[in-house]
């Protein structure tokens, strides 16, 4: 029998008790506590994760971003537990800058207010809980939970710490994708299983005292936190074991107990991602928000087509969150989804991007498949194993782009340029039909050794994709544009590497407003590299921009057409005597 929903209210999880009585509940199973402002969106994870639950039989409510004492009881306690997530970002990368200042905005707040959202959000949840309900189940995930799993380095505080789990005191820790984990966790206590006696569920750290003889004994917190060579020991040998096929346990000693990782989630199957994304998500926020929401401004008419990426970029730790195996949706899943948004009030004609980590990976694998050693499919070269293969990709645009219905159908994901290169044909093909305008890619340096350390592909690949779309873009008859992405006091970039990419992007017209400043985010290779001064795969030295000043100037050369960086382009120069690039000429960087 179809369920007649009277109100709108109905249609979301609660996040009230009359919400609940609306649903006709008197109770819960699980409540999550987000970091975030509770969009019902499948960009959100909060979301994702409560649906699931949801469409397994559980009563489940939101708390979004608590304040008071008040905020954090008015579901009272649930049945089974408390999900806990500090939200869809780290909390060090939503609250501060990469120089350590506080954002003036916070894109998941209503009217992206800051500071609705505390710092370590997810030790903060769970302590609160456990003060004011003693005895209640704690389980921390999501991406702040995830990076932080084990010892890890804190670039707020500038020192090591150790793992989320022990700092919380939750009792169990979800890393990564965590709609498996939860649901048979959820199901085991449903059972009559006690939390301590869930023990190895894929996809879940837990503390532990006796080891099995297969576990891996990684360096401890004591040893990572005072050797830097241990700490690179410990980097390498959780990646890996990062592989879901072959991983085994490991285990990492922390105040007298053993931080235990159990192997990853295995990647999930196209039926099984669509069954995700075809729950009954409402595609806004909740409608006690009476402001506009960013983040949501900027997915609302998004689709996911995909979860993963084998780019590998030294700076990113996707690998240890979403995986690099490709997990990707069936096209008439994500059809459908398109007709559903498509009768949404606020839609007008235009998704406004089918993508995914990196856009261009939707249905690409790899022919050697499960065991492959290597960790990087595209650097140096593409590997010869890498099935790089558009036509799944191709085929999903075509249907969506014909659906009578749509008007345009946009790709402003990230791609890979180097993997376009493989295809002209895609190429053009999304510059005809997929880009609005601007078609954004990450070469991130020009500089081949500054690249080497990012692990991304050469500046030549880079210079021949643009001269390609330039022809592209003639033949096209559209006037369309190159976004890149560049990026700023990485390890391995000196000043004199950042003046050479000023340089190239004068003579080149690629100037853009938008840069980054590297920020060191736990589990990731550049952050290794930042805080041992070493390329963890070679143990080499490498030249870190430590320095406000430094990391200010590197910047600043990105920026050379705002009169406002002017003295620190000078001052830059000065110190790498470069002065023959002030003054008029073709590839002066200041007057």
């Amino acid at each position: 029998m179809e369920v007649v929903f009277l109100t709108e209210e109905f249609r979301f999880l609660p996040m009230n008790k009359e919400e609940m009585r609306l649903k006709s509940w008197n109770f819960l199973d699980i409540i999550i506590v987000t970091g975030d402002a509770y969009i019902d969106h499948s960009s959100f994870g909060a979301a994702i994760i409560g649906r699931v639950l949801e469409n397994q039989g559980y009563k489940v409510g939101i708390i979004a971003q608590p304040q008071s004492r008040n905020e954090y009881m008015k579901l009272g306690k649930p049945k089974l537990f408390f999900g806990i997530t500090a939200g869809n970002m780290d909390t060090l990368v939503s609250n501060y800058t990469p120089l350590k200042r506080r954002r003036d905005q916070d894109a998941y707040s209503p009217s992206g207010k800051p500071g609705l959202r505390p710092d370590r959000a997810t030790i903060v949840y769970t302590n609160k809980i456990k003060g004011i309900f003693k005895d209640s189940i704690t389980i921390i995930g999501g991406i702040e939970a995830s990076l932080r799993r084990f010892a890890h380095y804190d670039y707020l505080s500038n020192k090591i710490r150790r793992s989320i789990l022990f700092d919380s005191k939750a009792d169990l820790l979800v890393y990564g994708m965590g709609e498996k984990p939860i649901t048979e966790i959820a199901n085991l206590l449903k059972a009559g299983i006690e939390i301590d006696e869930i023990r190895d569920v894929r996809g879940t750290c837990i503390k532990k005292r006796e080891l099995t003889p297969e576990t891996i004994k990684m360096p401890s917190f004591s040893e990572v936190k005072n050797n830097k060579d241990k700490f690179i020991e410990a980097f390498l040998k959780i990646r890996a074991n990062s592989n879901p096929y072959n991983a085994k346990p490991l285990a990492q000693s922390q105040n007298g107990l053993y931080l235990y990782q159990n192997p990853p989630l295995l990647p999930l199957t196209s039926n099984e991602l669509d069954a995700i994304y075809e729950l009954p998500y409402q595609f806004k926020p909740h409608p006690s928000y009476k402001k506009e929401i960013p983040a949501f401004n900027t997915v609302k008419n998004s689709i996911v087509t995909h979860r993963g990426c084998f780019g590998a970029c030294n700076f990113c730790a996707i690998y240890a969150h979403q995986g690099s195996v490709i997990q990707d949706r069936s096209i008439d899943s994500i059809l459908q989804e398109i007709e559903r948004i498509s009768k949404l009030e606020t839609f007008h004609g235009v998704i406004s991007d089918l993508g995914g980590p990196s856009a261009g990976m939707y249905g690409m694998n790899c022919g050697i498949g499960k065991y492959c050693p290597e960790k990087s499919c595209l650097t140096p070269e593409i590997c010869p194993h890498l099935k790089a293969d558009f036509s799944k990709f191709r085929k999903l645009l075509e249907k969506a782009r014909n659906l009578p219905f749509i008007k345009h159908v946009f790709v402003r994901s990230g791609f890979r340029f180097d993997l376009l290169l493989e295809d002209i044909e895609l190429l053009e093909e999304l510059m005809r039909h997929h880009i609005s305008g601007q078609l954004k890619v990450a070469p991130e340096h020009i500089i081949d050794t500054t690249l080497k350390y990012m692990n991304k592909s050469t500046s030549e690949k880079f210079k021949k994709f643009v001269r390609v779309f330039k022809r592209l873009n003639k033949d096209t008859r559209r006037k369309l544009f190159i976004i890149p992405y560049w990026l700023a006091g990485h390890p391995g970039t000196t000043l004199s590497d950042q003046i050479e990419l000023a340089r190239y992007l004068k003579l080149s017209h690629l100037y853009i407003k938008q840069t980054q400043l590297f920020i060191p985010t736990p589990m990731s290779a550049s952050t290794c590299m930042f805080w041992t001064g070493k390329d963890p795969f070679t143990e080499e030295g490498v030249y870190v921009p430590y320095s406000y000043s430094e990391k200010k100037m590197q910047k600043a050369l990105l920026h050379f057409k705002d009169p406002k960086q002017h003295q620190k382009i000078r001052k830059a120069l000065k110190i790498c005597n470069r002065e023959d690039l002030i003054g008029n000429k073709k590839d002066s960087l200041v007057p």
